[in-house]
């Protein structure tokens, strides 16, 4: 699209594409650019992993090159785990949506934490091993249990309460932001599954080799030790493979200390609850404040044609004109005038919703219909001044058009349908109207299978994302009441990011009250 506009450039004129496919490409193409930036992150992270595990273990006189595994380990399981669970929702028919991309960002950042409570557990256990070795505790079965008994609760709860999390959100939030949070619960249980498996077992495995390696050092230095100083020499080895070296141990038990006691002190911990109910109190206020204003633009790259067009929607579309499209997937037959008068009043009721235009912006093909209906075709002249009003934005009630024709005509005649959208003025009509198979057509059945009605509301405040939320929710309340009777659904090319909106709103409305 962006070649067609180099193809028709003009010096006069800057041509801009709108649709639902391009905007999808270029939110893509936004996540898209992102790509190197998370890589050189990613690497950054695995870096950092490998310092961090590597420096601890150091430390603890536990290194070994087999540590590295598992740091690199802790951080590329998370990415398994998103690829897992993204299969699983295309197994069970989910959609694809772009926004599901942020997945691998939100668990990378959530699940790895749990891969380091298991490593720092295992050095502790380790360190508690070395310092009073038995037979039992030389088994790895037993390190393992010890590891998982003491962290194991930690991770499961905070899986739980990010699986909650997301489950609430699932239920309560627009399409969009649904299709994430359950692509997030489905990713923060597979990494739950594949730490206590996948991430357990290599652990084991890592573990047999080191306790292979620590039997194998100590048997070569008893075996040169004379049978005197075996003790001794077993007490100095506990003391070289031990968690805390004596140096520094002193220093930084003593600054713990002082960290306590200045904690512990009254004056101390008034001020910190003082400051802290302060900051409650301002972070209430600034929320009941807050406002709200998210874009569609954000998720452009910054070279996308795209905004320079929506800056030019904002500003003189959607403030005039912001249309609302109405699908009626069970129409009925609207031979039955109460059904019919049902659906007049569904239409009348959204014209007179705040800010509507009323019919003058309503494309809806029943009048045109009614206007052909009561329109003599037989005796039509081509070459006459007289033509078939199009523009009729009155629809009269059914009983007023019965006792217009004294019932000579019928107000519907679901027989005249295909000559209707058939004639010239109201072919256009094919485009909101879809017809049964002729085939499959049953006696006394309706020729109409369903259709869809427009029409537009003005404001400038629907430029606001927050009044745009709110006037989407009047709209569906409308639509709501005729749900069930017309299977009535409405669509607007904003209310997937509406969506989100709506939920801070919600958010910032029960904090305030």
């Amino acid at each position: 699209m962006v070649g067609s506009k180099k193809n028709y450039h003009s010096k006069n004129l800057d041509i801009y594409v709108l649709s639902r496919t391009y905007v999808e490409e270029e939110v893509k193409r936004a996540g898209q650019s992102l790509i190197p930036y998370v890589s050189v992150g990613f690497f950054i992270m695995l870096f950092c992993s490998v310092i961090g595990v590597v420096v601890r273990a150091y430390y603890l006189k536990q290194h070994s090159t087999d540590k590295i595994l598992l740091a690199l380990a802790s951080c590329i399981l998370p990415l398994l785990a998103c690829g897992t669970a993204l299969a699983l929702m295309t197994a069970m028919g989910f959609r694809f949506s772009s926004i599901l991309c942020v997945i691998p960002l939100l668990v990378l950042a959530i699940g790895i934490d749990s891969s380091y409570l298991m490593i720092h557990e295992w050095q502790r256990i380790i360190q508690q091993c070395r310092e009073n070795p038995t037979h039992e505790n030389s088994q790895i079965e037993y390190r393992i249990a010890e590891v998982l008994s003491e962290v194991g609760p930690a991770i499961m709860i905070s899986a739980l309460t990010n699986m909650l999390a997301d489950a609430v959100g699932a239920f309560t939030s627009s399409p969009e932001i649904t299709l994430l949070c359950v692509g997030n619960l489905l990713s923060m249980a597979v990494v739950f599954i594949y730490q206590m498996t996948f991430y357990v077992g290599l652990m084991s495995l890592i573990g047999k080799k080191e306790i292979k390696a620590e039997e194998k050092k100590r048997k070569n230095q008893l075996e040169i030790e004379d049978a005197k100083n075996v003790e001794a020499r077993r007490i100095e080895f506990t003391r070289q493979v031990s968690i805390h070296p004596k140096k520094g141990t002193e220093e930084i038990s003593k600054t713990m200390w002082t960290y306590v006691s200045l904690i512990a002190n009254k004056f101390v911990a008034s001020f910190i609850i003082l400051l802290y109910f302060t900051y409650v109190v301002v972070s209430i206020f600034g929320i009941t404040q807050i406002n709200i204003h998210l874009s569609t633009q954000k998720l452009f790259p910054q070279d996308s044609p795209l905004l320079a067009l929506d800056k030019l929607r904002v500003k003189y579309q959607v403030p005039h004109f912001t249309m609302a499209t109405v699908f009626i997937n069970n129409p009925g037959n609207f031979s039955d005038h109460k059904r019919l008068e049902r659906m007049n009043q569904f239409v009348g009721d959204m014209e007179s919703l705040h800010g509507g235009w009323g019919p003058v912006s309503t494309k809806y093909w029943i009048r045109d219909f009614l206007n052909f209906e009561n329109t003599d075709i037989e005796n039509f002249d081509e070459n006459s001044d007289s033509e078939i009003s199009l523009n009729k934005t009155i629809l009269p009630s059914p009983t007023q058009v019965l006792k217009e024709t004294n019932a000579l005509v019928p107000l519907y005649n679901d027989e005249d349908l295909p000559s209707f959208m058939s004639w010239p003025e109201y072919s256009f009509w094919n485009g909101f109207i879809r017809l049964k198979n002729e085939t499959t057509l049953k006696a006394n059945d309706s020729r109409l299978e369903k259709f869809f009605f427009t029409t537009a509301y003005h404001g400038k405040e629907l430029s606001k994302y927050v009044k745009l939320g709110n006037a989407l929710n009047g709209w569906r309340g409308v639509v709501d009441k005729y749900a069930t009777e017309f299977d009535a659904s409405i669509f607007h090319e904003e209310a997937v990011f509406l969506g989100m909106q709506i939920y801070f709103e919600i958010f910032a409305h029960v904090s305030h009250k």
